[in-house]
């Protein structure tokens, strides 16, 4: 009697043999012919007869380890009539490191495939867990798995795979030939059974992206035969189904777009995976300067707050910007994120209703898009979003930031996209849209926050360390738009984690350790964990009981540097001193504790910790503060005040001083006052259209606008940036850190030299 599983293997065999999108290096190649002969010829010739066989590199809800977690895995197929136990051999993520991880080779019990079995692998670096986890994740971008003999070098079977989406597994159909597809079903552990006949090609516009004046048609088209495509006007996912439902509009005909409209399509076809969603937002500026109260379909409170969408008319009809305004929407690039409504604005479940809500329970799937109407560039991708900040940011402002979270099961795991034109670094996880809630005009904190709005602290400092060499997020200012609506300017940086480290400093991010300091939602000195598990806490509590010790002697000064980056720490407190930043750390209950930081370190060997600047708002306030003498707890603050008892320390903290307080060095006057205004110059459209969202926000019968900016930042040339070299200097020769005598200095040719070459006489 024929069985059903080989009846459907026979139905599906002209399926099976079709192309896939991956490709495949085994030791035999496979012939033109019949499914059931290719597979009788490979087991007779493979030795071992193993193949991998089944993949998942997005596994976001199909399968849970033992620690219930949904990882990343590679099933392997032992083809043979005889077990085989694969302990010893070897498992890589890159076939140009063969022996990237060793197969346990003492555990039969979990290594040894029977006849026709299979065995699953979990690709989620983490080794520690029960059962079977290699020491590497896989990507959903693509890359290649590999199984290698006991020798290291032999190649029994490998898979070289495009881009995955999520809980969708990639497998051999049928088990063990050389025809990859993607599975209807993943069966992680046993036979594959039914495939997708293909993926269909996403919708394409005939429209591009971005800002228009006059009406136009869109025309939709998808080049897959066959294929629906379903459309949407609300900002929700359209989505079809295999009996006909759906929350989209069958596409016809081309679309008359008249107004700032937000289309998404998606194309089914049944059999076949459906394309993703794809998004256009078509910008009409005439409607985002009359944008209303309340606009139709928005609600009117976004939780405990009251919803304002309006643009200011005070601000919009005011000769001194209308004329121009539409000029200064367009001068620095917009994102807009298109979502479904409810996800965001929705009572219970909107993001933007629940701003407490943290962790990925509170993360919604959204549309981003790029439009920069300066270069012409634009994209769009799928990602998702949260509110980001803590938590007196997350309630009390109506503008909050937002945090954009690339993953696979949305679109892509990560952005490839140069956004920031002053780095190589193109590639992102994450990215922070950040809405800048003290000094902007929906602030409070500080000297009277919305009267000295300026916007550019954060960047300030970021930049300033960035010009000392070292690692520290890019950013820039953008406008955002949420469904169609203008949101205002944000600044939009990259988001510190174990990724962002190793796209700069090289290396992959299981090379890194990394620690946040505490967030804000709670006093605390423990830092939070972002990569390493305890033992990089643990190395942190460790630099501080080697700063306890006599580090007056050169031993200890020696063990203490192997914790901490002494060159790197130094001078991102010397630019803690000179913006006065009083938020890192911050005064909690009767100490000052650490807060708005991230720390990073190389893994194995353990390596010093790098300080890394964030959030750093509370800063270019009083031109006369001082922050040399603040010690507390657990903070940068306190290593260099138990390392100032060390007189090489001494030394090298006053060659630092020297080399940025004097000399065209970084912390000069004319230099922290360039660097401001060039951010100061990036914004000056952009903050127009600021004051016309928000300027009315704490002053209703006045909004705030860019003379109320210019006049911050002239009082930040005039009064801070004046004289704050000269004040920094003092306060470190008062603290004992830099001598009352003036440096020498080389006068080479009749004119001073600081460094460099001399030429022989």
């Amino acid at each position: 009697m024929v069985s059903f599983m080989k009846i459907l293997l026979i139905m599906l065999l002209p399926i099976g043999l079709m192309a896939g999108p991956g490709r495949t290096f085994c030791k035999v190649c496979a012939p033109k012919e019949d499914a059931f002969s290719l597979l009788a010829e490979d087991l007779g010739r493979l030795d071992p007869p193993l193949f991998i066989n089944e993949i998942m590199a997005s596994n976001d809800s199909t399968i849970t380890d033992s620690e219930s977690e949904y990882d990343d895995w590679i099933e392997i197929y032992n083809a043979g009539d005889e077990s085989i136990d694969i302990g010893g051999m070897y498992l890589t993520d890159n076939l140009g490191i063969p022996t990237k991880w060793l197969i346990p080779d003492n555990v039969p019990t979990l290594t040894t495939i029977s006849p026709k079995g299979f065995i699953v692998i979990w690709a989620d670096d983490n080794e520690g867990q029960s059962g079977l986890h290699a020491s590497f994740e896989l990507s959903a971008t693509g890359e290649d798995v590999g199984i290698f003999d006991r020798d290291g070098t032999t190649l029994i079977d490998s898979i070289i795979f495009d881009e995955q989406h999520a809980d969708i597994s990639y497998g051999r159909y049928p088990d063990g030939t050389d025809n990859w597809r993607y599975m209807v079903l993943a069966t992680p552990g046993s036979k594959n059974i039914s495939i997708y006949q293909g993926v269909v090609e996403e919708p394409k516009f005939s429209r591009e992206r971005g800002f228009y004046d006059e009406s136009f048609y869109v025309t939709l088209n998808c080049e897959t035969e066959g294929a629906t495509i379903y459309y949407t006007l609300d900002y929700s996912e359209p989505y079809g189904g295999e009996h006909g439902e759906s929350n989209g509009t069958v596409y016809t005909e081309p679309i008359l777009i008249t107004e700032t409209t937000c289309l998404r399509a998606i194309a089914y076809k049944y059999g076949w995976m459906s394309s993703k969603v794809v998004t256009s937002s078509y910008i009409f500026l005439d409607d985002v300067l009359k944008q209303p109260r309340y606009p139709e379909g928005f609600p009117q409170r976004w939780g405990n707050t009251r919803a304002d969408y309006e643009m200011d008319p005070d601000v919009v009809n005011n000769p001194d910007y209308s004329p121009a305004i539409k000029e200064d929407l367009k001068s620095v690039p917009s994102v807009s994120i298109v979502i479904n409504n409810d996800d965001i604005f929705g009572a219970e479940k909107g993001i933007y209703a629940n701003p407490l809500g943290r962790g990925e329970q509170w993360e919604r799937p959204a549309s981003m898009e790029w439009i920069d109407p300066n270069t012409g560039d634009h994209f769009g991708v799928n990602a998702g979003l949260r509110i980001h900040g803590g938590p007196y940011s997350r309630q009390n402002n109506p503008k909050k930031a937002l945090r954009v979270i690339f993953r696979s099961k949305y679109g892509v795991s990560k952005l490839e996209f140069p956004l920031f034109p002053d780095t190589e670094v193109d590639t992102f996880n994450t990215l922070a849209l950040r809405s800048i809630w003290n000094y902007s005009w929906t602030g409070h904190c500080g000297m009277d926050g919305s009267h000295h709005a300026d916007y550019l602290r954060d960047a300030f400092a970021r930049d300033t360390v960035r010009d000392m060499e070292h690692i520290t997020p890019y950013g820039r200012a953008i406008h955002v738009y949420i469904n169609g609506l203008y949101w205002g300017m944000y600044i939009m940086t990259e988001r510190p984690d174990e990724r962002f480290v190793a796209d700069h400093l090289g290396g992959d991010k299981n090379d890194y350790d990394m620690l946040e300091a505490p967030s804000g939602w709670g006093a605390s000195t423990v830092m939070e964990i972002i990569a390493g598990g305890e033992q990089a806490r643990q190395g942190w509590f460790t630099l501080f009981d080697l700063a306890d010790e006599n580090l007056a002697s050169s031993q200890a000064y020696q063990s203490i540097q192997a914790y901490v980056d002494i060159h790197n720490m130094i001078d991102y407190m010397l630019m803690i001193y000179y913006t006065g930043s009083r938020d890192a750390p911050v005064f909690l209950g009767d100490s000052y504790n650490p807060r708005n930081f991230y720390v990073v370190r190389r893994r194995d060997p353990a390596g010093p910790f790098l300080f890394i600047p964030w959030d750093t708002e509370w800063a270019l306030e009083q031109p006369t503060v001082n922050r040399v003498n603040v010690v507390g707890v657990y903070n940068p603050h306190y290593l260099m005040d138990r390392l100032a008892a060390n007189a090489e320390f001494r030394i090298v903290l006053a060659d630092h001083i020297h080399q940025h307080f004097y000399n065209e060095g970084t912390l000069t006057r004319d230099r922290t006052t360039q660097r401001y205004l060039d951010r100061a110059d990036e914004i000056f459209g952009a903050i127009v259209g600021e004051s016309a969202r928000w300027g009315d926000y704490v002053r209703p019968s006045q909004p705030y606008t860019r003379v109320d900016w210019q006049n911050e930042v002239n009082r930040l040339v005039m009064q801070y940036f004046s004289g704050r070299t000269e004040t920094v200097i003092e306060q470190l020769k008062r603290r004992g850190w830099y001598p009352n005598v003036d440096a020498p200095v080389f006068h080479v040719n009749g004119s001073y030299q600081h460094g460099g070459y001399k030429p022989l006489m």
